[in-house]
């Protein structure tokens, strides 16, 4: 298991310290940063589980990746609404992963 560190790209805004957040915006996105700048994410299967609380105009969150070609849709996927804060999603990944994107 490995814990990725959020970093707020467009469109959100930090409420104070409570770790929650909300988008003023329309394109809200996080980046999904590895704890060691030079770790790499494996190819091979992998479950994503993401905690995510959503209050209103619930909307599927999409993850994107970069195996180096940079984000794209079509090394995206969307994942299934959150039940009880929580979704999780298997995914085969063909190529170590650069980084990862979180559009809630």
């Amino acid at each position: 298991m490995m814990n990725l560190n959020l970093e707020a790209v467009s469109d959100l805004v930090q409420e104070g310290a409570t770790g929650m957040w909300r988008s003023p915006g329309h394109d809200p996105q996080f980046f999904l940063r590895f704890p060691d700048a030079t770790s790499r994410f494996p190819a091979g299967w992998a479950r994503r589980d993401i905690e995510i609380e959503c209050r209103e105009n619930v909307r599927r969150p999409r993850l994107y990746w970069d195996s180096g070609d940079g984000f794209t849709e079509r090394e995206s996927m969307l994942l299934p609404y959150p039940v009880d804060g929580r979704c999780s999603r298997f995914a085969y990944i063909h190529r170590p992963l650069h980084g990862l994107r979180l559009a809630p």
